[in-house]
């Protein structure tokens, strides 16, 4: 939509697509994000129609909203942000990247890089801290190796067992369903 997204833009788009699938009279419900412009743009349908046209706010979007808060508490963040530092080690170290792979064939696992998070992507963190939990002993192995990582460094991305608990407790919990 290139207009501005007001209520009143929302509301005529919408109502041009129910013309165009001649649905118009079929529509009981609107799904939203609970935006106050998209709750607005649905009321503006129902009153215009004198219609009982209702908003439902999207079950996914509301769940996100609270695994978004729930990331930003203190404890999480500071695991998240290590993690997050952790991965930039890799991307940033050829030499740290390398050994990585080597290490996981040497281990049987799969040969993959770490992802780092993105705030755009839902499902980022989860994918993120999955990968360094399961990659745990390769990272553990190359942090340690100070001829590829340096004690200041390897000072910097050391996970306790503490840390390394809480991260299989977020994989746990972000888990797609």
């Amino acid at each position: 939509m290139e207009e501005l997204h007001t209520a009143l833009n929302i509301s005529d788009k919408l109502e041009n697509v129910f013309s165009k699938w001649e649905i118009k009279d079929k529509v009981t419900t609107i799904t939203t994000d609970n935006a106050k412009n998209v709750v607005n743009a649905v009321q503006l349908i129902s009153c215009t129609r004198n219609s009982n046209i209702s908003d439902v706010t999207c079950a996914a979007h509301r769940l996100q909203l609270c695994i978004h808060k729930a990331l930003k508490e203190d404890s999480i963040s500071k695991t998240i942000k290590l993690s997050s530092s952790l991965v930039g080690h890799f991307k940033h170290s050829n030499l740290a990247k390398q050994l990585l792979l080597n290490k996981q064939k040497q281990l049987g696992m799969p040969e993959q890089s770490l992802l780092q998070c993105c705030k755009t992507r839902w499902n980022s963190v989860y994918l993120m801290l999955e990968l360094i939990f399961k990659n745990r002993y390769p990272i553990i192995y190359v942090i340690t190796d100070r001829t590829i990582t340096s004690t200041q460094t390897a000072q910097k991305l050391e996970i306790s067992e503490q840390k390394w608990l809480k991260i299989e407790i977020l994989v746990t919990l972000l888990k797609p369903f």
